[in-house]
């Protein structure tokens, strides 16, 4: 009996050691990155989530934007991503500590603002929706009050204007549409129009409005 005991206590300590081995092989490539997150005007930002290599990575983030995180030594990028202010990003060098600078609220207010007017301007050129598909559509042409695609100096066939599809749905008429509706436009020729059938023999326009 004493020797059946003797045998299971060492067999359960073999089995300790690679166990243990493998806890201490993990913790070792284990490295803590900390630091701090703010912005342009020194301010915390906290709505802050990390990955590294594409791979999410928990984080302990305080409100005085201070954040601690355990990255293994393999990787190479570390990316900080606010909700609110973009992300940033480092490369990974081992280094224990690293600061994470967003641009301020201010500065990201005055870009959207930016953007905005700049949208606005520009939808502001155009009449109507055929003004502005002649502007963003190449080789577009008004005929009358309709458009055409043309390959060169001709039509595509006949001089028939396009199929316009407006969010998902074709539409006879686009006259309707105004310039300050209009969130994209896009065309497809050619092949890229099989799916349209005969409908899209002369170019299918692609309108999408803002939501």
């Amino acid at each position: 009996m004493k020797k059946i005991i003797i045998k299971i206590l060492l067999l359960s300590f073999l089995f300790t050691i690679p166990i243990h081995l493998v806890y201490s092989q993990t913790k070792q490539k284990e490295k803590t990155l900390k630091g701090d997150l703010i912005d342009t005007e020194g301010l915390p930002v906290t709505d802050v989530t990390f990955s590294t290599d594409s791979i999410e990575v928990k984080a302990e983030i305080k409100e005085s934007g201070s954040y601690r995180i355990q990255l293994n030594t393999t990787a190479q990028v570390v990316m900080a991503f606010s909700h609110t202010r973009g992300m940033k990003q480092i490369i990974y060098t081992g280094q224990r500590r690293a600061n994470f600078i967003f641009e301020s609220d201010t500065a990201v207010k005055k870009n959207v603002e930016r953007e905005t007017n700049r949208v606005k301007r520009d939808v502001n050129k155009y009449n109507n929706i055929y003004e502005m598909i002649l502007a963003k559509v190449p080789g577009a042409k008004r005929n009358g009050n309709s458009i055409i695609i043309t390959r060169g100096t001709q039509t595509l066939t006949a001089s028939e204007e396009p199929l316009f599809i407006v969010d998902g749905f074709e539409t006879q008429s686009i006259a309707h549409i105004l310039p300050q509706e209009v969130n994209s436009i896009a065309i497809k020729r050619g092949t890229d129009t099989t799916e349209y059938g005969i409908k899209g023999a002369n170019g299918v326009i692609l309108i999408t409005l803002k939501k």
